[in-house]
C-alpha cells in the first residue's frame, strides 16, 4: 500500500509539479529577483523580464488583473516571457479538453452499445 501511494504521489508530481522558486518569476514578475530565480531564463528572457519589471504601467495593470489575465495581456510585447509563464500557469486546459472528450466517447460508445442490446433482443423475440 506505501509503496502504490509513493507511485501515485510521484506522478501527480510529474503531471503538475510545484511552482518552484526558479518560477516565482511568474507570481511576482516585478520583485527583485536572485540567480536562482532567473537561471532557468534565456538571456532574451532575462532582459525581457527586467524590462517588463521596470514598467510602472505594466505594476499597475498587474495589481488590477488576475494573474493569467496580466501575462495574456503583456503577451504582445514581451511573447516569449509570457508564453513560457502561460504554459506554466495553465497546465488544465490541454488536461480538461482531453477529459471531455473521453467523456463524450464513452457515452456515445455506450448508448450505441445499449441500442444495439435492444435490437439483439428485438430480433430474438420475433424469431
Amino acid at each position: 500500500m506505501a509503496e502504490h501511494m509513493q507511485a501515485l504521489k510521484s506522478q501527480m508530481q510529474n503531471y503538475f509539479p510545484d511552482i518552484s522558486k526558479q518560477h516565482s518569476w511568474i507570481q511576482h514578475p516585478f520583485a527583485n529577483h536572485t540567480e536562482d530565480v532567473i537561471a532557468g531564463l534565456t538571456n532574451k528572457e532575462q532582459d525581457s523580464l527586467v524590462d517588463l519589471s521596470c514598467d510602472s504601467s505594466l505594476k499597475l495593470i498587474f495589481s488590477e488583473k488576475t494573474l493569467n489575465q496580466f501575462w495574456l495581456h503583456v503577451s504582445n510585447e514581451y511573447p516569449d516571457l509570457a508564453n513560457k509563464a502561460i504554459m506554466l500557469l495553465m497546465p488544465f486546459a490541454t488536461t480538461y479538453m482531453c477529459e471531455v472528450g473521453f467523456s463524450v466517447l464513452v457515452t456515445l460508445k455506450t448508448k450505441y452499445r445499449n441500442a444495439l442490446c435492444t435490437l439483439w433482443n428485438l430480433i430474438s423475440v420475433l424469431n
